[in-house]
């Protein structure tokens, strides 16, 4: 056996026990959070789901341009209560509200990768809304996939009245 290979033995015999450990750890601190993600889904649930308040001011500063300041207020008013009452709700685990935020998810999901594809293909003209506008939809859309699967779970859907 050359002498490159026995020291490649020597130290794949040395490092093995401290990487089937940390493997190990990983493994257990994914269960643990998936655990927890289950237990306390009303919660991932509710907190995350603040991030399409962002999607309100959106359409606040579209309707600012194209309607005026008085239907821009009023509208992000009365979208940012129904929302803020459906959160709670949310929280409080009912299950029309679990159905409604999946609504919700998934149609923004749709319509958000179809925005990002067009994005992409067009390319951005400098204008930092656009970018701003990307960023934000693309953290949304991170943020609602896993939560999309997690309030889809059978583990999750009892819980839920």
């Amino acid at each position: 056996m050359s002498v490159q290979r026995q020291q490649y033995v020597m130290i794949q015999e040395r490092t093995a026990p401290a990487m089937a450990d940390a493997v190990h750890a990983i493994i257990s601190l994914i269960r643990r959070f998936r655990d927890s993600a289950y237990r306390d889904s009303n919660i991932y649930a509710a907190y995350l789901s603040t991030l399409l308040y962002l999607e309100i001011i959106y359409v606040m500063v579209i309707m600012l341009f194209i309607l005026g300041l008085v239907p821009s207020i009023l509208t992000g008013g009365v979208l940012t209560l129904l929302y803020t009452a459906h959160l709670i709700r949310l929280y409080f685990r009912r299950n029309i509200d679990r159905i409604l935020q999946l609504v919700i998810m998934e149609v923004h999901c749709a319509y958000t990768i179809g925005f990002l594809y067009n994005s992409f293909q067009q390319g951005f003209d400098g204008n930092p809304m656009a970018v701003v506008t990307v960023v934000v939809r693309t953290a949304i859309l991170i943020a609602e996939i896993p939560l999309i699967v997690l309030l889809t779970s059978d583990r999750v859907i009892p819980a839920y009245d």
